[in-house]
């Protein structure tokens, strides 16, 4: 799905700043980590760990659980949850979780349904430069890094 905008979400940092994505989200070399389960944070993690690990000058990470509205009722709940265990608070800031109809969100990033993790690299106009769905895999990293961060060279 590179090439078309990252879609537009409403969310709210675990410090509980309201965040319009992918307009609030800091920085110039920025990666979203989606994810639609709990299940996920494993991937999650692995993900922000491999990227960060390659040393990318300027990069910002943001993880985005994805929530369907019907949700929306236990928002505060959950979300003090989250933050609550969450110690470190660059991790709270960088987790946006975001209440939302999930079909439209689904189809705007070219996904059938929510048992994979979804990555994109951002331009700073929102655009997606690359993106990849699942695991970590060194080929998902390289792709990240190589077609989708490393873009933003020439365009910075």
């Amino acid at each position: 799905m590179t090439g078309r905008p990252f879609p537009a979400l409403q969310g709210r940092d675990l410090e509980f700043r309201d965040r319009r994505i992918p307009d609030d989200l800091p920085g110039e070399r920025r990666v979203v980590v989606v994810a639609f389960r709990q299940s996920h944070q494993r991937v999650v993690d692995a993900w922000i760990a491999a990227l960060e690990a390659r040393d990318i000058p300027g990069l910002r990470c943001f993880e985005l659980p994805t929530i369907g509205v019907r949700w929306n009722w236990a928002r505060n709940s959950i979300d003090r949850g989250m933050a609550t265990a969450i110690r470190d608070l660059a991790v709270r800031e960088r987790t946006v979780t975001v209440y939302t109809r999930l079909a439209p969100v689904l189809r705007a990033l070219g996904l059938r349904d929510r048992d994979r993790v979804y990555v994109a690299a951002l331009a700073p106009d929102g655009t997606m430069l690359a993106s990849a769905i699942g695991d970590p895999t060194p080929e998902n990293v390289e792709t990240m890094k190589a077609k989708g961060l490393k873009v933003l060279d020439a365009v910075l």
